[in-house]
């Protein structure tokens, strides 16, 4: 179900399973780990680029903007909202 409490405990568990970001329909939800990850390589953006990987990440979400601005020859936009110190310029990068 999509409510709150069951929300919060998928993030609470992919958090303690070092999954920073989790998918819910099409919004990308992000959980700060407090730590460095590198889930932002070179070879992790060209698996997403090349669509050989599609799991929960930044990466999916601006290949899929990319892939439908082709496709579509329509604009894109992505939204990324959240507290301080919550990653949004981490993600933007």
């Amino acid at each position: 179900n999509l409510d709150e409490p069951n929300i919060l405990h998928s993030l609470r568990c992919r958090y303690w399973a070092k999954e920073v970001y989790s998918y819910t329909g099409p919004i990308l939800i992000a959980v700060n780990p407090w730590q460095r990850r590198d889930i932002y390589s070179a070879a992790a953006m060209e698996a997403f680029r090349a669509g050989s990987k599609s799991d929960p990440h930044i990466f999916d979400i601006a290949s899929k903007a990319y892939r439908a601005l082709r496709k579509d020859r329509k604009s894109q936009c992505v939204l990324i909202s959240g507290e301080s110190g919550s990653g949004k310029t981490e993600n933007t990068k």
